[in-house]
């Protein structure tokens, strides 16, 4: 049975997104985990540990894993049917 894509995609999205916005917040009472949030930051563009930056993180990495996987699952079946 063949991977359904944008479900897949969609899901590590979503988890991935969630994951971030729970750090940033998480972050605001464990000090500890702001230096994970601000080296994410990084690579999110106004990924900070703040509420307003765990949803601009939660978005910014939503967007990213979507495609990210989504491009991966479009490989792969290209490939398996190529091979």
């Amino acid at each position: 049975m063949p991977v359904d894509k944008e479900a897949f995609a969609l899901a590590g999205g979503t988890t991935w997104a969630l994951g971030l916005f729970l750090a940033a917040v998480g972050s605001m009472v464990i000090g500890s985990w702001a230096p994970a949030v601000n080296w994410m930051g990084q690579f999110y563009l106004g990924y900070a540990p703040t509420l307003a930056g765990g949803v601009i993180g939660a978005i910014w990495g939503f967007l990213d894993v979507t495609i990210g996987l989504y491009v991966f699952l479009w490989l792969y079946d290209y490939l398996k049917k190529a091979l």
